[in-house]
């Protein structure tokens, strides 16, 4: 039970569905989709109130991906606040940041369940297990979030350097062009995991290449500016002894031998 307000879009944001407000793209209706992917983590939603913000969700026992992939065993809490995030074109940060609000989560005694002999050590038992299916699947998705997010750097990185070889220096793009574009392949292809130790150390070279070529063109565009300044010196001191040489020639008392 329980539900989010963002200061977004004004969306209200439960377990399993999405309430706009009336000016919203909805017309205030409640849409499905929340911020629990209950299908993945092998749930299946028994009953919701949208006014309440109440779910009921109960553990089929058939498949459950996200916790598969996650190593945890099912059922488990799968969070979608990346697809949120993108849907509205946001980071998930900002999106997260924009939230206000909370979501409890209650593990009834299944009906006709014996009773245990010591229920004080039961019931916590019940609410550690949940807690730790929803630890881990939150930190399976930040870890998916950090590989991407490093993916992401990496790709930028390629690029940048790629073009500034490329403009600054045609030799050495020779050279390096093939193996940087061999290193995107690989990272695309998931060859190469930029977050891993040997990701990391071909991000330094590259980080290394880049500074150099910074270094270098911010060499070349002062000896540019240089040039430039030099030239503009010499053309304004022509300017100013041509002025002079003209004002000395009109003056009064000058003839012409």
């Amino acid at each position: 039970r329980g539900a989010f307000y963002s200061r977004h879009d004004g969306s209200v944001i439960d377990a399993a569905g999405t309430t706009w407000p009336a000016t919203g793209p909805t017309g205030g209706a409640a849409l499905p989709g929340g911020l629990v992917d209950l299908e993945a983590g092998g749930f299946e939603l028994v009953s919701r109130d949208s006014a309440t913000h109440e779910i009921a969700a109960v553990a089929t026992g058939g498949p459950a991906p996200a916790c598969e992939l996650a190593g945890v065993t099912p059922p488990c809490l799968v969070l979608r606040a990346d697809q949120q995030a993108h849907r509205r074109l946001l980071r998930t940060d900002e999106w997260a940041a924009s939230l206000r609000g909370a979501i409890q989560v209650q593990i009834p005694e299944p009906a006709g369940a014996a009773v245990p002999t010591d229920a004080a050590t039961a019931v916590p038992f019940a609410a550690a297990t949940a807690a730790a299916a929803l630890a881990a699947t939150i930190v399976y998705l930040a870890y998916r979030r950090s590989r991407r997010s490093h993916r992401a750097r990496f790709l930028r990185l390629t690029r940048q350097v790629g073009r500034a070889i490329r403009r600054l220096d045609p030799v050495l793009a020779v050279v390096a062009a093939p193996a940087i574009e061999a290193a995107r392949r690989a990272t695309r292809r998931h060859r190469l995991d930029p977050a891993s130790a040997e990701g990391q150390r071909v991000t330094r070279a590259l980080e290394t290449m880049q500074g150099e070529l910074y270094t270098s063109s911010q060499r070349q565009l002062a000896a540019e500016q240089r040039e430039l300044a030099d030239d503009l010196v010499g053309r304004l001191q022509a300017a100013l002894q041509a002025a002079a040489e003209a004002s000395a020639g009109a003056s009064p008392g000058v003839t012409e031998p």
